[in-house]
């Protein structure tokens, strides 16, 4: 059933994307990337989700994970399809930084290189646990840097769900 409504989602898409493209030229095909990051990762969890525990399929390899882009499947043909990368990892815990950092800079990257574009095929799955920091409370040298932090002068973090270090982390992304 997923397949099936993926597939008749592509087709929709694809045949606004080749309408669009026709008035400037008949032979022109949209130019969509592929890309994506895969897992069900738990704070619960004890694991932890290296970047190894992703099977990562770079290039051309990543239309062997979907079915619906078989040379028989008339999608194959109705766009310049451009792999980038596409990585699936089992249910686990939280995703190291350094996984997360790899399998994001490598996307962001072959998808330059494939620049210009009409579109992204962004197939991503599950929720993607980054580290949290466990922190209760922050240390400051004296009460004139705490006052500093707590107003908002400096950019020290306090214990807030505004200011702290994962909140910072997700944002700098």
């Amino acid at each position: 059933m997923k397949k099936a409504v993926i597939c008749g989602i592509l087709s929709a898409l694809l045949s606004g994307l080749v309408a669009t493209s026709c008035v400037q030229s008949q032979k022109k095909l949209p130019r969509i990337a592929i890309c994506g990051i895969a897992i069900e990762s738990s704070t619960f969890s004890p694991a932890v989700s290296t970047e190894e525990m992703f099977r990562t399929r770079y290039g051309d390899s990543v239309f062997t994970y979907y079915p619906f882009f078989s040379p028989d499947s008339g999608i194959i043909n109705r766009a310049t399809w451009l792999p980038t990368l596409r990585g699936h990892a089992m249910p686990g815990g939280i995703v190291t930084r350094e996984a997360y950092e790899s399998l994001v800079t490598q996307t962001l990257d072959s998808l330059k290189n494939k620049l210009p574009l009409d579109a992204i095929f962004f197939d991503i799955y599950g929720a993607l646990s980054m580290p949290v920091y466990n922190t209760l409370a922050y240390e400051f040298d004296s009460a004139s840097d705490m006052e500093a932090a707590f107003c908002g002068i400096s950019s020290e973090h306090v214990y807030s769900r505004i200011t702290n270090p994962t909140v910072e982390y997700l944002e700098e992304r």
